[in-house]
């Protein structure tokens, strides 16, 4: 559990918002939004809040943890991969949902009295996704603008409005638009 709970809230999380983020800002590569200063600040805050988490939780020894972190930044600048911003953002349905990637690493935070502001901020850029070729992020959006962001939120991320991170989502949320 300790390891699958690492590569979904560390590796994956780190590389949905890496997507997020290179696709609001037009980059086309991971490389490209790794290498923008305010891009790489925002993935290691949300990084440093999930180590945080999967260290109290699992007991991780934190030399090692940083170690796996610092390599994954170097596999997230290789630029033969060629990943691009869409693909590592695509199906936003599906990397919002309670226990995946984004929210469930929130959730990891908020039982290990950790931080969410960086992922609050990751999840909030994510509901903004809209790339016209995928369709969850069109079905995201219709969803959106049909029932409202807060609603959304409920049914998508099982966050509620009132509660620490669905305050943090909303207000994250409201400052993109």
């Amino acid at each position: 559990e300790a390891h699958v709970e690492r590569k979904l809230f560390a590796h994956n999380c780190a590389h949905a918002t890496l997507g997020y983020l290179g696709y609001r800002k037009n980059l086309k590569f991971g490389y490209e939004a790794l290498e923008d200063p305010e891009i790489n600040a925002q993935l290691r805050e949300v990084l440093d809040e999930t180590g945080e988490a999967l260290i109290r939780k699992h007991g991780f020894d934190r030399v090692e943890h940083q170690a796996l972190v610092d390599d994954l930044l170097v596999r997230f600048a290789n630029r033969e991969l060629g990943d691009t911003c869409y693909r590592l953002a695509k199906d936003p349905l599906r990397k919002l949902a309670p226990n995946d990637r984004l929210v469930g690493a929130a959730r990891l935070c908020e039982e290990q009295d950790v931080s969410t502001r960086a992922l609050a901020q990751a999840i909030a850029v994510a509901l903004h996704f809209d790339a016209a070729e995928d369709s969850s992020a069109l079905e995201l959006q219709a969803q959106i603008a049909r029932d409202g962001i807060e609603e959304t939120l409920g049914s998508v991320c099982r966050i509620r409005r009132d509660e620490t991170l669905g305050v943090q989502i909303l207000a994250a949320y409201s400052q993109l638009s």
